[in-house]
């Protein structure tokens, strides 16, 4: 099975960059929360929206410094997600994550996009805004 843009993001806190090249990575087992794995170049669902104020705070419960680097976020950022949404710069932290983080996988550029549910979604895929259901364009 090809890696998908939730393992990527989610799977490179603890592998180097020699290593994410090198072998196809498997469903993360560290969340406990439903996860649709789609075919290659499709989004990815990653949290439901059921988790609410969560989203933030699940997404980034096992980030590292090391992982954020690696998808091209503020560490700090993550620290204030894994504080909970108690913490008085939450959202924006939040919304840096959402606007920031990207993992190039086979020339695909993934992204993170938040519309209830928290997806993972290739450069080039739009929602429909009547049902918050991705759409390939033509």
């Amino acid at each position: 099975m090809e890696a998908r843009a939730y393992e990527l993001l989610v799977n490179t806190r603890t592998l180097d960059s020699a290593q994410l090249q090198s072998k196809p990575l498997t469903r993360a087992k560290s969340h406990n929360h439903p996860i649709i794995m789609t075919t290659r170049f499709e989004p990815n669902l990653v949290l439901l929206d059921t988790h609410g104020v969560y989203i933030p705070m699940l997404y980034c419960s096992d980030a590292d410094e090391h992982w954020a680097q690696s998808v091209g976020v503020d560490y700090n950022d993550v620290l204030t997600c894994q504080a909970g949404p108690d913490h008085e710069w939450y959202w924006e932290a939040w919304q840096n994550i959402l606007d920031s983080a990207s993992i190039v996988s086979d020339g695909v550029t993934w992204r993170l996009h938040q519309n209830g549910d928290l997806w993972e979604v290739p450069d080039g895929y739009e929602f429909d805004d009547d049902c918050s259901i991705p759409i390939t364009p033509v």
